[in-house]
């Protein structure tokens, strides 16, 4: 089975809240409910220690025919995790023809304490929407979700970040390695969103929309891109999200380019 995986992290005061989206390949898929399973382990490699068992992934969902086009569409579980190395050992299966792929794959947990300003990843996502189903956190892993995931609330999200022309999309990123103000303890952090096309042969990008700069005082932001408000985006086009960040503490500035696509009219 086509398997595409990718991780999205939100560092929090209390872990970092790691979500696994992931698209399946229809392609030979048996359909049907519960037609794939997900199987295998979440690790952490501690010093001295190893890798240790921080949860076992155990459950089945369904993909249906008619959901995404040659994929399916995005499915995700997460979990809350400590700063660190740790691997994800998983494989998805289909239950009736039994054929499986499995992957092994390391990856980083950010920390909000981490040394350089950086933006670990950011989520991009559709409406949000609120659950009274609380999050499933035993062992093993039994849910898979057709949504991401984080405390009483819902949020769309396309692994491809691909999206249609008159959608309100927002984006929710945390911002690692801030200097607290020593006087107030307070974090300053000034940012700057715009949307811009890609940087033609001579290397230069457009700019087609810039948000007004904010101060934010938190690791965590939001952002609302309205793109039925942007006069020059196109159907079936690529487009980036630029994300400038300047730390009023200590001076240091950083760029974080967040691509993105609008879908083709009618798809």
């Amino acid at each position: 089975l086509a398997l595409q995986q990718d991780f999205r992290f939100l560092s929090l005061p209390n872990g970092t809240w790691t979500s696994i989206a992931f698209e399946i390949g229809k392609e030979g898929l048996s359909f049907g409910a519960d037609n794939v399973k997900v199987f295998g382990s979440v690790l952490r490699d501690n010093p001295g220690e190893g890798e240790i068992l921080v949860q076992q992934i155990d459950a089945n969902f369904t993909v249906s025919e008619d959901e995404g086009d040659t994929d399916s569409t995005t499915h995700t579980f997460g979990l809350m995790l400590p700063p660190g190395p740790h691997r994800l050992a998983w494989g998805v299966m289909d239950n009736v023809s039994r054929r499986l792929t499995t992957v092994s794959m390391p990856f980083d947990v950010p920390g909000m304490d981490d040394g350089e300003l950086a933006i670990p990843s950011v989520v991009v996502i559709r409406a949000v929407g609120q659950t009274q189903e609380p999050i499933d956190d035993g062992q093993p892993l039994t849910k898979i979700y057709p949504v991401m995931r984080l405390g009483g609330f819902e949020f769309g999200i396309d692994i491809d970040r691909a999206f249609d022309r008159n959608e309100n999309i927002t984006l929710m990123y945390s911002i690692t390695g801030l200097e607290a103000d020593p006087g107030t303890g307070q974090f300053q952090a000034e940012i700057t969103h715009r949307v811009v096309m890609p940087a033609d042969e001579a290397g230069e990008a457009q700019s087609l929309a810039a948000f007004p700069t904010t101060t934010q005082p938190a690791h965590l932001v939001q952002q609302m891109v309205p793109l039925n408000q942007i006069t020059n985006i196109e159907a079936g086009s690529d487009y980036i999200i630029e994300i400038q960040i300047k730390d009023l503490i200590t001076g240091d500035e950083l760029t974080h380019e967040v691509p993105f696509s609008v879908n083709p009219e009618g798809s």
